[in-house]
């Protein structure tokens, strides 16, 4: 559990929780915002901050598993976590003012073993599904797999095209773009999740650093 107390510890949360789950941050956020916990400018910039956090974390995940892999993200990577961060502080600068409430996140514990079971089995699933597409459908069947994973977590496609990057069974190239798909979709999601549970309020203050995060990547992948 992770409590917040206004703007800022909206976004102590944020920060927090998109350590554990930027997912589960989105939603909890969002639900206080639903609630008038907190206001909409502290919620959207403490979903940025956690989206900001899972980017960070990808690269951390690349370093330690592929190299060639971060190298060819590391710029995109950077570029929308570096917006993000910017478009966060100017939302929190702008809910500082605001009625300050009380609310508490609630994050389950990563060490839980029935998340990591799961966890493991989909990043399984996800290595089995890409080799699959890419002998069946090539580099596009890869980008799918990515897409649809990144719909419901990063980490497991993130893991599992730097794995297979490492052992040759991907090229970088290819298991880059599949890691990029993963973090569109699920960024879009998280999306449409601020609008829907948090209310156009907020979610329309998450979109716009959402899309500012995906063409400051999109510009960084351009220059690659």
């Amino acid at each position: 559990l992770i409590s917040g107390v206004g703007g800022q510890g909206v976004l102590l949360t944020g920060l927090v929780g998109g350590l554990a789950s930027s997912t589960a941050t989105t939603l909890s956020l969002s639900r206080m915002a639903k609630e008038g916990i907190s206001p909409p400018s502290a919620v959207a910039a403490g979903v940025v901050l956690a989206n900001v956090v899972m980017l960070l974390r990808v690269g951390v995940i690349l370093v330690a598993l592929s190299r060639p892999v971060f190298e060819k993200l590391a710029l995109a990577l950077g570029a929308g976590a570096a917006v993000g961060a910017v478009c966060a502080l100017i939302m929190w600068r702008f809910a500082r003012n605001d009625a300050a409430g009380t609310g508490v996140v609630e994050l389950r514990n990563p060490f839980e073993l029935r998340p990591a079971i799961y966890f493991a089995a989909m990043v399984a699933l996800i290595s089995i599904a890409s080799s699959y597409g890419a002998e069946t459908f090539g580099v596009a069947g890869v980008y799918v797999v990515g897409a649809i994973s990144g719909l419901a977590d990063v980490d497991a496609m993130t893991l599992s095209g730097a794995r297979q990057a490492a052992a040759g069974a991907l090229i970088a190239d290819v298991a880059a773009g599949a890691i990029l798909f993963a973090v569109a979709a699920n960024i879009a999601v998280k999306g449409v999740m601020a609008c829907a549970v948090g209310g156009m309020q907020t979610g329309v203050r998450v979109l716009a650093p959402f899309a500012a995060i995906a063409a400051a990547g999109a510009a960084a992948v351009a220059m690659v």
